[in-house]
């Protein structure tokens, strides 16, 4: 019996034109799926009031704890008294050690180190603090947003933590704070000339225009909300509106300079109160029921 070659055919390919249909078809269905999901994805970005989960009768300051006051050590240098203000959750607990070894070696002629804690992490941080060294305090805050953090935004907690700043005068009574983060360490010997020249505080500033220009994560914010996210948000809080085309430099002030993008920041206390007022003034509310939540 002869072998019989056979020969494997392939089916025939579809006229291009089927392939130009699924090309298309594709192409809409996912304008679809995409255009839905903007839609939905900016529904849920809309700021919300914050009243609905505010109380009217929220007080900032649950309980104030002193754990330590050590004498404050002789400097050859004339310092004001400046308070170390250190905004603090529980999961941080483990950076805050290695910050105030730093803190005690490099810089120990502060007036107090006041850290602001709520009251689920309060036992985490205490357990984290030397007993017998420095000076100390621990502030119970209240997060008026404590509610809306667990029910409506994860990304509320830096909001909150602004707003226990900018409220820094009500914990110290120094002439003067320095606000760290948590994942900060002092790593050389702190002068006076750190933070004063001619008798004022150098507050370091970065032009917005440099941060379009050469910051990779807001060229991508840039590209993706029209402009930056904190620019934005303080031109809004300064004026009491947004801007509109007709504004110009007259009618609306523009935030040109980021002050909080090197830490830390020090600030003389008394212009916390001031700039609070200027809030509620500006936008004829009390600022606990201003600030906006922004699902981002």
């Amino acid at each position: 019996m002869k072998n019989r070659r056979i020969k494997a055919t392939l089916p025939p390919l579809p006229p291009p034109r089927l392939y130009f249909k699924f090309i298309v078809y594709t192409l809409v269905l996912f304008s679809v799926f995409y255009t839905t999901y903007l839609i939905y994805d900016r529904i849920h970005a809309i700021p919300h009031p914050v009243s609905q989960f505010v109380s009217h009768n929220y007080e900032l300051i649950d309980e104030v704890i002193t754990l330590s006051s050590t004498p404050k050590p002789t400097s050859d240098e004339d310092w004001p008294s400046i308070d170390v203000v250190f905004p603090i959750i529980g999961r941080d607990g483990g950076l805050l050690i290695w910050f105030l070894k730093s803190l005690e070696l490099f810089w120990p002629h502060y007036n107090n180190v006041i850290l602001l804690v709520e009251r689920k992490d309060l036992f985490v941080i205490r357990a984290m603090i030397p007993a017998n060294q420095g000076r100390y305090k621990v502030v119970v805050v209240n997060n008026p947003y404590a509610f809306a953090e667990q029910q409506y935004s994860k990304n509320l907690g830096y909001l909150t933590q602004q707003w226990y700043k900018l409220h820094t005068d009500r914990f110290s009574d120094a002439d003067y704070s320095v606000i760290f983060e948590s994942d900060l360490v002092i790593n050389q010997l702190v002068k006076k000339s750190h933070w004063f020249r001619q008798g004022k505080p150098v507050i370091k500033i970065l032009p917005y225009s440099w941060v379009l220009e050469h910051e990779c994560w807001h060229v991508i914010r840039k590209h993706m909300c029209g402009n930056l996210l904190w620019k934005l948000g303080t031109e809004y809080a300064i004026n009491g509106r947004e801007r509109t085309f007709s504004d110009t430099e007259e009618t609306y002030k523009e935030a040109k300079y980021n002050y909080m993008f090197t830490q830390p920041f020090i600030y003389p206390n008394k212009l916390f109160p001031a700039v609070r007022n200027h809030l509620e003034k500006t936008h004829a509310k009390k600022l606990v029921f201003f600030i906006r939540i922004l699902t981002i």
